[in-house]
């Protein structure tokens, strides 16, 4: 399953979100809520890095597309976040997924 995906921000810059389950979720510890509206999920969560370790449902993720602006100063803690989550979640990444996290690795460094 192909997880990680581009989406553009309210601001047009370029934003990432890594699409898991409740089961990950309950296997790196967590309670596979949304941390916004603390409501169940539909059985996915989704991880954004400029908000840190926060899981959003579905609907705060929409929610949350609309009104995400980037912020250049952001970025080193954007990247770190990456890392937290390949280091500490244990999520499995395909080759796509692997190059999409490429990506946008390249498209920060291109705005530091």
């Amino acid at each position: 399953m192909d997880r990680v995906f581009i989406y553009d921000g309210s601001d047009g810059h370029k934003e990432l979100a890594i699409k898991v389950t409740t089961e990950e979720c309950f296997n790196w510890g967590g309670l596979a809520v949304c941390d916004l509206c603390n409501e169940d999920s539909d059985g996915f969560l989704y991880l954004c890095p400029e908000l840190g370790s926060n899981a959003l449902c579905s609907k705060c993720f929409e929610e949350h597309k609309g009104r995400v602006k980037f912020y250049q100063e952001d970025a080193p803690y954007t990247l770190n976040s990456l890392l937290s989550y390949a280091n500490n979640y244990g999520l499995e990444f395909s080759d796509t997924d692997m190059k999409t996290i490429l990506t946008y690795v390249a498209l920060l460094k291109e705005v530091v």
